[in-house]
């Protein structure tokens, strides 16, 4: 497999932050069983003997490796598998656009936006290519999506598609997102929270449904790991702002990520430099400090 530039670059980040948080005999055992066998006379810190190392191997080495380390959440029951990682991108969120052909511009420029935070969108007339069965490819993108927007317009329930796909996602019980663009969400999934689309900019849009994904207890887990991966990497005090502002939001930590969000905080000068924006009620705080109290929040 060829890797880009930059593909290379973000995975030997990842895996660099996450194999030196782990103990040195933990991490040379990955790095050996996967190929990277570089020897280095003098150890300086573990992140650099990490990525020295990491950067020495071939990018077949990389992708097997990273694919261990961040496992695909596991396939969701009646998902079918052929030609998965085709549809999704690794490693991402799976979120399925309900909506009717007549939104079909506005619901594209959502996708874009939702793609840097790790979320990727399945958008039937864009996602599907000609020469395939779409009806099947609906079917399969229903069976192995994490969550469902109903992008709901007033002609959205006039579909013939638009309130099975809900349907199937209401019978997986998997979260559904209702974006309100002049429709409430009725029927069985009335019950859900709805986002309030109608005249939102799409950037905007795009981080309140990040946010819901964010805060559900069926899909924090999965932002989770997103959003402690990218605050790992942020690269400006503005990337690192929006981010704390989505991972206050997260309902569910596991002690791993909550040990690597602190080591964010230590390591990256992004983080550990940066304050949190300001409201018009609250003072700015470093965010080394929120991070501390998201830790203490959920320890224990």
């Amino acid at each position: 497999m060829s890797l880009t530039r930059g593909e290379r670059v973000t995975m030997i980040r990842e895996l660099g932050h996450r194999l030196s948080a782990m103990s040195w005999t933990e991490s040379n055992l990955l790095l050996e069983e996967f190929g990277f066998l570089l020897h280095l006379e003098h150890s300086r810190s573990q992140f650099e003997d990490v990525t020295t190392k990491l950067r020495a191997g071939t990018d077949d080495d990389l992708v097997d490796l990273y694919r261990h380390v961040f496992p695909e959440p596991p396939t969701p029951e009646g998902a079918r598998s052929p030609g998965d990682d085709r549809r999704w991108s690794s490693g991402y969120l799976r979120l399925f656009i309900s909506h009717v052909s007549a939104d079909k511009e506005y619901v594209s420029d959502l996708k874009a936006a939702l793609a840097p935070w790790h979320v990727d969108a399945f958008v039937a007339h864009e996602d599907i290519e000609p020469s395939r069965e779409w009806i099947e490819e609906i079917e399969l993108a229903l069976a192995g999506c994490h969550a469902l927007l109903a992008y709901l317009t007033p002609t959205f329930h006039k579909s013939l598609f638009t309130d099975q796909e809900v349907g199937v996602a209401i019978a997986r019980r998997i979260l559904i997102v209702p974006v309100r663009c002049g429709l409430d969400p009725y029927g069985l999934f009335a019950r859900f929270q709805a986002v309030q689309g109608l005249g939102a900019e799409t950037w905007l849009l795009a981080r309140q449904v990040v946010r819901t994904l964010a805060g559900s207890p069926l899909t924090a887990a999965l932002m989770a790991e997103r959003l402690v991966a990218s605050l790992e990497i942020s690269s400006s005090y503005e990337r690192t702002r929006d981010l704390m502002e989505l991972i206050e939001a997260v309902s569910t930590w596991t002690p791993d990520q909550l040990a690597r969000l602190e080591r964010a905080g230590e390591e990256n000068r992004q983080v550990r430099e940066a304050v949190t924006r300001l409201a018009p009620t609250q003072k700015s705080r470093q965010v080394p400090v929120v991070i501390q109290s998201i830790v203490e929040r959920h320890s224990g």
